[in-house]
């Protein structure tokens, strides 16, 4: 299966792609599985530097660039992408950052819907929890606990051109995916094949 990881963002939204495969062993019953890191990024939109539109116009704009990046991604991966993992809606006290969430909500699902693809969401607390074994992670905790569930992977090709300070959205991302492996519809739909 491939992955997309999202982790919701309007001005930054990390991103990162999983292939997990399932490999048998004739010689035990023990279920083990490849997975490979195919992509990590991070998709930015810029306020509009001249303000000659209004914020919300300006955020509408944002929306559309999100809603193509995020299409394109999808189509453009050699094997289609069969679930998106995202990080469950957060309702912050700000109403200019929690409508910004809101219209990326609206994107990632106006694109799920057009792909046929579900959400599955998961909350920041389990994610943490699955990545890490707490629920009280720093931002530096889910990177190295993610980066030594890879071992053998090296990160740094696919975090080219990502300045440090957004990596956290990438790995937050590739959080999301780990934490889904354990989702009830995952392990329903291994139980049907």
């Amino acid at each position: 299966m491939i992955f997309l990881g999202i982790d919701p963002g309007l001005a930054n939204m990390g991103l990162a792609v999983v292939r997990r495969e399932k490999q048998d062993s004739i010689w035990t019953q023990e279920v083990k599985y490849l997975e490979q890191i195919l992509y990590l990024g991070v998709f930015s939109t810029e306020k509009d530097a001249e303000k000659v539109t209004s914020v919300s116009e300006a955020n509408v704009v944002r929306s559309r660039k999100l809603y193509t990046y995020l299409s394109t991604l999808i189509s453009s991966q050699r094997e289609a992408v069969q679930v998106i993992c995202a990080e469950s809606m957060s309702f912050p006290p700000n109403a200019a950052s929690a409508a910004k969430i809101a219209m990326c909500w609206g994107v990632l699902s106006a694109v799920a819907e057009r792909c046929r693809l579900p959400i599955l969401q998961i909350t920041p607390k389990a994610l943490k929890k699955e990545v890490g074994g707490r629920k009280d992670l720093s931002k530096k905790e889910v990177e190295l606990a993610l980066r030594k569930r890879f071992p053998d992977q090296n990160l740094e090709p696919l975090l080219t051109g990502i300045t440090r300070s957004k990596y956290e959205h990438c790995f937050d991302a590739l959080g999301t995916i780990v934490a889904s492996f354990n989702h009830e519809y995952l392990l329903l739909l291994e139980q049907s094949h």
